[in-house]
């Protein structure tokens, strides 16, 4: 081998793994953007109904988008629920925290997977919950 093959083959030894030592910490810091939230549903509504099932402790919200304060005042579970299946809103299980620390009335996203209750209104699990305003 000439003096030139030696010094490329050399170079390569070294700056390849070089490169690589670099470039992979950064690529898992700022590469793959992908948030947990990036691949879940959202929905972004009003509280307007609680439930809690004493038969097995179950809590779920009852979420309306495209609604305001106006719209739920004075109506029964069932006008809440026929509203909801109009407005594509849903029922989200959620934990005895959040159930105690959210209140009807408050706007919230709500970030959920699959699989849903196909139920009209459908129940999801609620995985992340963001207030917008209490």
């Amino acid at each position: 081998m000439n003096n030139n093959v030696k010094q490329e083959v050399r170079f390569f030894m070294i700056f390849i793994p070089l490169l690589l030592m670099i470039t992979l910490p950064l690529w898992f810091i700022f590469g793959p953007s992908t948030s947990i939230k990036e691949n879940m549903f959202k929905q972004e509504g009003i509280i307007v109904m609680k439930k809690f099932r004493q038969i097995d402790e179950e809590r779920q919200l009852l979420v309306i988008p495209n609604i305001d304060q106006d719209d739920m005042k004075d109506k029964t579970k069932i006008e809440l629920e026929v509203m909801a299946q109009e407005k594509e809103g849903a029922y989200y299980h959620v934990s005895e925290e959040k159930f105690n620390e959210l209140n009807v009335g408050s706007q919230i996203i709500v970030y959920w997977e699959y699989p849903e209750l196909h139920s009209d209104p459908p129940q999801r699990g609620a995985e992340i919950i963001e207030v917008v305003s209490k």
